[in-house]
C-alpha cells in the first residue's frame, strides 16, 4: 500500500485504537525494555514502504532489559519530503524532552502513545483522554511519582 492509499484508506480520525487503555503494569509486561532518558533528537525513515518516526533516547535508567547508553523509540508515521503521515494515537518526542518509554521489538513503541511517559520534576505522567477506547477511557492526565512508577514496573 502506497502511502498515498494508507492516507486515504486508513482508519477514520478518532477510531477506536485500543479496547482499553494499558495500565504500567501491562506495559511493562509487553515490552522488552523499558528506559528513563532525555530525548536527543527525531527523524523519519522508510520501513516497510511507510514513513516511520524514531527517536534517539539518551538512556539515564534501564528498567527492563539490557543496559544501553542509547535506544532507539520509533512508531509508525511520519514526514517524508513534502508528504506526511499522521497515524491516530501516535505519541509526540521531541529534542530536550525527559521521558519513560516502553519499547517493544525492534524498538517499537509499545501501545503509541500510551507507552510514552513524559518527565517533569521526578513526576511521570501521561495524558490518553484524547484517544478512544471502547471501554474505559481516562478524563484526564495520570501521574506517577518516578519511585512509583519504577515499583510497578519491576
Amino acid at each position: 500500500m502506497s502511502i498515498l492509499n494508507a492516507w486515504l484508506f486508513g482508519p477514520p480520525a478518532g477510531a477506536t485504537l485500543f479496547t482499553h487503555p494499558y495500565t504500567i503494569e501491562e506495559l511493562a509486561e509487553r515490552s522488552e525494555q523499558v528506559v528513563v532518558g532525555e530525548v536527543l533528537a527525531t527523524r523519519s525513515e522508510v520501513r516497510g514502504g511507510s514513513p516511520w518516526t524514531v527517536a534517539t533516547v539518551m538512556v539515564e535508567a534501564t528498567l527492563v532489559g539490557e543496559p544501553q547508553i542509547l535506544v532507539e523509540a520509533a512508531w509508525p508515521g511520519g514526514q517524508m519530503g513534502d508528504i506526511e503521515l499522521v497515524v491516530a494515537g501516535s505519541p509526540r518526542m521531541h529534542a530536550g524532552q525527559d521521558t519513560v518509554v516502553f519499547l517493544g521489538a525492534e524498538g517499537r513503541v509499545v501501545g503509541l502513545s500510551q507507552g510514552v511517559l513524559h518527565v517533569e520534576d521526578g513526576v511521570a505522567w501521561r495524558d490518553l483522554s484524547h484517544l478512544g477506547f471502547v471501554e474505559g477511557t481516562p478524563e484526564g492526565p495520570e501521574a506517577y511519582s518516578l519511585e512509583e512508577l519504577f515499583a510497578l514496573v519491576k
